[in-house]
């Protein structure tokens, strides 16, 4: 294949420019005529200046510019502007780099001749399967900007509970970060310096004093050993989690933590639940929507029972009896599917069940996070009252000594 710059006017009378890849100069004229495209110069590139896709591929966009690229395409779409065009106003006016060279990218293959799906797979970092499922139906069924729109409140549902939960938490992470910086100020300087009081006292000191000292002195002295063990922790949890049998048995567990699994449990469902009634929708068969909704969530045991609900599907089963076998969805979530499957509207189920699980999530939420700041504060001060307290004692015994 051949890289070819071209020149050409379509058929309203204006110039377009852009590159195409054929086997040879007639190809490319060829190719361009397919696209009502006049070809008025055609000049072939040379192999330093190919296309913006193969020297920039899978490029990864954070989830919020993948929210705003899909909101301008929808936008853009619907004002039945070609899409290629389209894509290319997104490269020009993209805010960063990255967005820019994806758009351009995405429009280099859509010039080539590929469905929008097929240039966006050269992305799957950025475009999942569900993604691309969803817009490969609204290709098919000519509602390409409805889907579009669809994806982006899927989307910007995901963005808008990631946002409230890292925001509350802001708060009390602050509050711990204070708190802890004032223990470990204690235990490292406050508390050595009235170890070296004590030592003089002909006294035994009292045990909850000696604890404490030796837990001071062990942080001064071996502070850095203490840094090396928590970060090789971390790394090692890291790693273990990226074997896929640490990483699956570990998503089981959370599943079977008590109260807390069951809203890990809401929180995943409502996204697998959300990308079938996106896709359903486009007009994407039920065994193929199965198949790529495993991409709405990197939990390992809903992707181990999507894959058994597609088998089942793909068997005959209907797909409430399906997700009802796997036993990981909610009982009253699997019951809605069934209604809309009896009332022949089940992407209008799935959202409707999506949307009871992400309130039950939310309120959840809510409810923890108002918990946890009071929790913190009672937690800390328990740990400060224990250092006076055990600082306090051998001065109060030294006190009734010398009363008595």
């Amino acid at each position: 294949m051949q890289a070819f710059d071209y020149v050409a006017v379509d058929t309203g009378g204006h110039e377009r420019r852009g590159r195409v890849e054929a086997a040879g100069e007639d190809a490319a004229r060829a190719l361009l005529q397919r696209r009502r495209l006049l070809p008025v110069r055609l000049v072939q590139s040379d192999a330093a200046t190919r296309t913006t896709a193969s020297r920039t591929p899978n490029i990864a966009l954070s989830k919020r510019d993948r929210l705003k690229l899909t909101r301008q395409l929808a936008v853009l779409v619907d004002a039945a502007i070609p899409l290629d065009q389209a894509l290319r106003m997104l490269a020009s006016e993209a805010p960063n780099a990255r967005m820019g060279l994806l758009a351009a990218s995405v429009a280099d293959g859509v010039e080539e001749g590929m469905t929008l799906a097929m240039a966006m797979a050269r992305h799957g970092g950025t475009f999942d399967g569900m993604y691309r499922a969803a817009v490969a139906g609204g290709e098919r069924t000519a509602t390409l900007g409805a889907v579009l729109h669809r994806l982006a409140d899927h989307l910007e549902r995901d963005e808008r509970v990631r946002t409230k939960v890292t925001t509350a938490l802001i708060y009390p992470a602050v509050l711990s970060i204070v708190a802890g910086c004032v223990v470990i100020g204690l235990m490292t300087f406050v508390v050595p310096v009235l170890a070296q009081q004590f030592e003089g006292m002909d006294q035994d000191l009292p045990t909850l004093t000696i604890v404490l000292v030796a837990i001071a002195n062990g942080l001064r002295e071996s502070w850095w050993a203490l840094g090396l063990l928590v970060v090789a922790a971390i790394l090692g949890a890291r790693m273990a989690l990226g074997m896929p049998g640490v990483r699956a048995a570990w998503h089981g567990l959370l599943l079977r933590l008590p109260l807390l699994g069951t809203r890990v449990r809401d929180v995943h469902a409502a996204r697998v639940l959300r990308s079938l009634g996106t896709m359903i929708r486009a007009g994407v068969p039920v065994l193929d929507a199965v198949t790529a909704a495993r991409g709405a969530t990197g939990h390992m045991t809903f992707v181990s029972g999507l894959q058994q609900a597609a088998e089942a599907v793909r068997s005959g089963e209907s797909l409430s009896r399906a997700l009802r076998a796997g036993g990981i969805f909610p009982p009253m979530a699997v019951h809605m599917i069934a209604s809309g499957e009896a009332a022949s509207d089940v992407p209008g189920m799935c959202d409707k069940a999506a949307e009871g699980l992400e309130r039950e999530f939310e309120a959840f939420t809510d409810t923890a996070l108002a918990l946890l700041e009071p929790l913190i504060i009672v937690v800390m001060g328990a740990i400060v009252a224990t250092i006076i307290l055990a600082i306090m004692l051998p001065i109060l015994q030294m006190n009734a000594l010398v009363t008595g």
